[in-house]
């Protein structure tokens, strides 16, 4: 499959591009038994996940499904952008699913229940084996 087929490769260049200026590198995007994977290093770890990156990532998210892009479930990883690379363990992870986009499109979900529901996820204790 080509870059041009892939949604999620496609995704992960306009995430790249549209987010580096709010302060989140992404650092690498995987698909994985149907799971978006994202990773990214922020210049805020002492918030552990910062809630105004998470809004920026959900709204190009949002605004990516609304373009067209087929939702999937997404998960996000947190990593320190002053820590080694190599040396690193994520300051946290968030998801969004699939069905959250799709109840938001048919106006089951309003945008203050969609962002509650991501909030909910945040997990700064995990571990990316």
């Amino acid at each position: 499959m080509t870059e041009a087929e892939d949604p999620h490769a496609a995704l992960g260049e306009r995430l790249e591009e549209h987010l580096m200026a709010e302060g989140v590198y992404l650092t690498d995007h995987t698909i994985s038994e149907g799971t978006f994977h994202l990773a990214y290093e922020t210049v805020s770890p002492e918030e552990g996940v910062p809630r105004g990156e998470m809004g920026s990532i959900l709204q190009e998210l949002l605004d990516a499904h609304a373009e067209g892009w087929p939702a999937t479930d997404v998960v996000v990883w947190v990593y320190d952008a002053d820590e080694p690379a190599d040396e690193r363990d994520p300051e946290g992870k968030w998801e969004t699913h699939a069905g959250w986009f799709h109840a938001y499109e048919n106006d089951n979900l309003s945008e203050t229940d969609l962002s509650t529901l991501v909030i909910s996820t945040v997990d700064v204790e995990a571990t990316r084996d």
